[in-house]
């Protein structure tokens, strides 16, 4: 199955807890093969992105609502076979 990913995609990020959130795609880093919308690299995975999504932790609120928080160079959940946290899922992936 051909998957893509590009800025502004919803993707699942799972953090350190392993706590699933709803997130957007801020980059895509395409290992300079100067793709715009990333497939499938030279070695079969996927690349990593940057991922915006906002936080449930209630000791980060402001006036505005929930704050929001990024996280940077997250590899797709099948790059982390313990699946500790710290990886990005497609939405209709468990």
């Amino acid at each position: 199955m051909e998957r893509s990913l590009k800025t502004g995609d919803h993707v699942v990020f799972v953090d350190s807890y392993r706590k699933p959130h709803n997130a957007l795609i801020t980059n895509v880093f395409d290992n300079g093969m100067g793709l715009n919308a990333f497939l499938v690299n030279y070695n079969g995975r996927l690349p990593a992105i940057n991922v915006l999504y906002v936080t449930d932790d209630a000791a980060k609120t402001d006036p505005y609502g929930h704050q929001v928080e990024r996280a940077t160079s997250v590899c797709h959940g099948s790059a982390q076979p313990v699946r500790a946290g710290m990886y990005f899922l497609f939405p209709d992936e468990e």
